[in-house]
């Protein structure tokens, strides 16, 4: 009982402010977003709308929204959230006590669309599928999740499905991530700070000849060198 009156309060007080319009709110929620997150041209509601989205210097460009009403179900306040420009779309979930913090988001993207705003990522292809808990605009101390990359390709390298855990050190995200059963065998850890700077530290193993020859290409050593060790540091 106690339940479901908060629920129906929940979602009486949720239907009230979702369907006033988004550029009266948006004072209110600007302070809560990522250093650098500019929204312009907003229309519609919290229920439905759009805009302009810029983080830092990535122009991630329209941005439209949907409330995703299955979330009341656990108390939570949720949209569905696609970005055209980037092939991605996300659910993300915040309980209304909790805010600035997100409970979840959960999102798929596909890499060619995304390679346009992050050139550090030419060549390689993919679908990513990622799910991550507990986020806070300028503090990643409670995030944790994990990251799916299915059908990979790196230069037309096949690693198949990648997949890590990930979670926050000093502050930087930080995943740790394998894959199995591909003709290449790849293991390593990356970090990414809110800021964009990114390090990679990879091993690939494969026995096939034709594949090590070009790992040799790509990142020198011998020609039958079973093992190639990648260490790379820059910015997104």
């Amino acid at each position: 009982m106690k339940r479901a009156l908060g629920l129906f309060i929940g979602v009486l007080i949720i239907s009230l402010v979702a369907h006033l319009p988004v550029s009266y709110l948006y004072p209110f929620v600007a302070p809560m977003l990522p250093k650098g997150t500019q929204v312009t041209q907003l229309n519609g509601t919290l229920w439905r709308g759009n805009a302009q989205l810029r983080v830092d210097r990535f122009e991630v460009g329209p941005v439209t929204w949907r409330f995703a009403v299955p979330r009341l179900i656990r108390l939570e306040t949720g949209w569905q959230i696609t970005l055209p420009q980037l092939g991605a779309n996300a659910l993300i979930a915040a309980k209304p006590w909790q805010l600035p913090r997100l409970s979840s988001v959960e999102l798929t993207a596909d890499s060619q669309p995304i390679q346009r705003q992050f050139p550090v990522l030419a060549g390689v292809a993919t679908q990513l599928d990622m799910q991550l808990q507990n986020l806070t605009a300028g503090n990643c101390e409670a995030t944790q999740g994990e990251i799916i990359l299915a059908r990979t390709q790196v230069f037309e390298l096949p690693f198949g499905t990648v997949s890590g855990d990930i979670n926050c050190q000093g502050n930087r995200y930080y995943v740790e991530f394998r894959n199995a059963n591909a003709p290449i065998s790849l293991t390593g850890s990356a970090t990414l700070s809110a800021q964009g700077a990114y390090q990679l530290d990879a091993q690939l193993k494969t026995q096939d000849a034709t594949l090590q020859q070009q790992l040799v290409t790509l990142f020198g050593g011998r020609a039958d060198q079973q093992t190639f060790v990648i260490k790379q540091q820059g910015r997104m």
